[in-house]
């Protein structure tokens, strides 16, 4: 989904893009699904962030 803030990420983490682009959208309409993409969010940014670590330099 098209994001004003999270287009950004579309080329190197694209699901965080789309989950993003998706709390961003719905945010006012529906505060809830926002909030559980976000949290959706920011499980995928931990979990990227402790495999590129896992892998060394």
């Amino acid at each position: 989904m098209k994001s004003v803030n999270f287009e950004i990420l579309l080329d190197g983490w694209p699901e965080l893009a789309g989950l993003g682009g998706f709390a961003e959208a719905c945010a006012h309409a529906d505060p809830a699904s926002a909030l559980v993409k976000l949290r959706l969010f920011g499980e995928n940014l931990t979990k990227d962030i402790h495999a590129r670590r896992s892998m060394g330099p």
